[in-house]
């Protein structure tokens, strides 16, 4: 009988995890989906230009965004009494609003001098608006964090479908009114975070927020000690993971042009599809299971984790190899002859994605498994490696350091791969790993091969 018992439970938290992915992977797939449906007709209205300055205002915004919560919507997940989440979620409002003065006075007397600096004339004094967005950005991280706790995947799937549906048609519609002016992209991407705020608010996450404004200032101190390692570890780590991928485009943008810097954030959008679309999705189902096998599961946790590297390396192996063999064309038949260039970007970039893809569910055991200090390592390991890279690289064919950069990030990525596995005791299982690779290495020969025969054939 006690044999039954426990294969009853097993179905159903394997039943459960599916479930979840599915729910979070259908949202985030039709989410994303009409995002893609509209990308070839607002890349047709908006110019290289105008998406490269808009790409330069949203770094800014993110790595504002991170510093301004002190990562700390992170830890919402952990805390197994709902009491501490209530202050962590204090905490983090407290910070926004401290932040949030802070950062009017950085971009009051800052703001325009970094524009200069990166001759970006065209953000003008839209700067100033980066600080709001910061404000409503930390929020939104903050709810998303919430609902993965209380398994709201339904809501947080119905709020994106609907906030990016809304978002994309208001910037399509304000770039044919407006000749594709960079003000249509930024209030679009404000417009997410505002209906994806009051969207996702669930019944559930209704009752925790009705008590946020009784704070108790001891218990909020308290519990940012217990999630130190969150700003003294995870932030920078995070942060020198955002600024792994912002590089090429400050570095693009200060020598190449604001052209080439639109060319590398479109190529970068695309290729996000898929890790938005996918990865994301498994992400927020994963780390809620993972947190709930550690540390007395690690057996399932470890099948888990092969499992789902099987399932991702199928999926991106095909995915990035077709963009790797046909990026230009795919580019220039969706969104025309003006983007023809950043599907050579992507291409040499799906060298490097394709691992990348793979390895961010694997990001978020770092936190899990309390090896923050590591991930932070790893990451300023690799940020340094990158910034001499792009600093020797000056002057250099852009293919060239595209090239360089993507080979560097797959190995990164592997690192990371290989860690989590050493963590898991993968054993045996690191095989996994090997035929993963071969995997990916021979699609994307068949995919070359494949480009190769038909330009023979023209």
């Amino acid at each position: 009988m006690k044999n039954i018992f426990k294969i009853r439970e097993a179905i159903f938290i394997r039943n459960e995890f599916k479930r979840n992915i599915w729910i979070t992977t259908f949202g985030n797939s039709v989410g994303y989906l009409i995002g893609f449906l509209f990308t070839p007709f607002i890349a047709r209205v908006y110019l290289p230009d105008a998406y490269g300055a808009f790409a330069i205002f949203n770094s800014i915004a993110i790595n504002l965004t991170l510093f301004t919560t002190l990562n700390y919507n992170n830890a919402i997940i952990l805390p197994k009494s709902d009491n501490e989440v209530i202050r962590l979620l204090q905490l983090i409002l407290i910070l926004l609003f401290l932040n949030f003065c802070i950062n009017y006075i950085l971009v009051i007397f800052g703001g325009q001098l970094f524009v200069k600096f990166l001759k970006l004339d065209q953000i003008g004094s839209w700067i100033y608006f980066i600080p709001l967005i910061v404000f409503f950005s930390g929020i939104n991280q903050s709810f998303i964090a919430l609902a993965n706790r209380l398994k709201d995947f339904r809501d947080f799937s119905k709020s994106k479908i609907i906030s990016i549906g809304i978002s994309k048609s208001y910037t399509l519609g304000y770039g044919y009114l407006f000749s594709g002016r960079l003000s249509g992209l930024i209030m679009g991407e404000f417009l997410i975070k505002v209906i994806n705020i009051v969207l996702i608010v669930s019944n559930r996450s209704r009752a925790i927020l009705n008590k946020i404004l009784h704070f108790n200032i001891q218990e909020i101190l308290q519990v940012a000690k217990i999630y130190k390692n969150y700003p003294i570890y995870y932030l920078p780590a995070s942060w020198f993971l955002i600024l792994i991928n912002q590089i090429p485009l400050y570095f693009f943008t200060k020598y190449y042009g604001a052209s080439n810097a639109g060319y590398f954030a479109f190529a970068l959008s695309i290729l996000n599809i898929p890790v938005l679309f996918f990865s994301n999705s498994i992400s927020a189902v994963f780390i809620q299971k993972a947190s709930t096998y550690y540390p007395e599961n690690m057996g399932k946790l470890r099948a888990v984790s092969i499992d789902l590297i099987r399932v991702l390396v199928l999926f991106s192996s095909f995915a990035f190899g077709l963009i790797f063999g046909f990026g230009d064309i795919i580019f220039r038949l969706l969104l025309g002859d003006n983007w023809t260039n950043a599907g050579h970007f992507a291409s040499f970039l799906s060298l490097g994605f394709v691992f990348y893809f793979i390895s961010i569910p694997f990001n978020t055991l770092f936190r899990i498994l309390k090896k923050e200090r590591q991930f932070l390592i790893i990451n300023l390991s690799f940020f340094i490696i990158i910034l001499v890279t792009f600093i020797m690289l000056i002057d250099s064919r852009i293919e060239y350091i595209l090239l360089i950069y993507s080979i560097e990030y797959g190995i990164y990525s592997l690192m990371i791969l290989t860690y989590i596995g050493f963590q898991l005791s993968f054993g045996s299982s690191y095989a996994v790993l090997i035929k993963s690779m071969a995997i990916i290495l021979t699609t994307f020969i068949l995919f070359y091969l494949l480009r190769y025969i038909i330009d023979m054939l023209q």
